[in-house]
């Protein structure tokens, strides 16, 4: 293996760009290497932004149709057109139907007034299930950097004892929280 040792590397006075590599070679950076870049990088996706949102507002649902979830609505604002807004979500919350009626909870994520993704959760009769589940959605259709506002909205199907929202199976003894996480993934 042969070693070039200089403090500069430029282009040709008639070209612009330097190309490192061939196609199907590997550019390898050792272990200490620091990278360091004052100028514009493109050809990588990298985290723009994050905005976390904690939710601990309790309620309860047993609408059959679609409402907002109290808290779970947030904003974002995208710094370019062709970013991408990858959302995590913990939800937190629990579905009792003590013996009367097997219940459902449907959850959605809307941005703006366009639905996203649906999740369902489902809970037999006389059992309760705790709703502590991970959700995330990839969001490739923005195309702005205008504000947009994203939401969660759940209802409830098959009947049975109403949802409620970041408490468990005793409200009384379990307080409980969700998290809703976007990051924009630039171009």
């Amino acid at each position: 293996m042969s070693t070039l040792e200089v403090n500069s590397i430029q282009p040709l006075s008639s070209g612009s760009t330097i190309t490192l590599g061939a196609s199907g070679k590997t550019l390898n950076i050792p272990s200490g290497c620091t990278i360091s870049n004052s100028g514009t990088a493109s050809g990588f996706s990298k985290v723009g932004q994050v905005v976390q949102t904690k939710v601990t507002t309790q309620t309860t649902n047993s609408s059959s149709s679609y409402a907002d979830v109290s808290g779970f609505t947030f904003n974002f604002t995208p710094t370019a057109t062709t970013s991408n807004v990858l959302i995590f979500c913990s939800l937190s919350g629990a579905v009792d139907n003590h013996s009367t009626a097997e219940t459902a909870c449907v959850w959605k994520l809307v941005r703006d007034s366009t639905d996203l993704q649906e999740m369902v959760l489902t809970s037999n009769y006389g059992n309760w299930i705790q709703i502590n589940c991970p959700f995330q959605f990839y969001d490739t259709a923005i195309s702005t950097t205008s504000q947009v506002t994203y939401k969660f909205q759940a209802k409830q199907i098959l009947g049975g004892a109403a949802i409620k929202f970041n408490t468990g199976y005793s409200s009384a003894n379990s307080y409980q929280a969700s998290f809703i996480t976007a990051m924009e993934i630039l171009a």
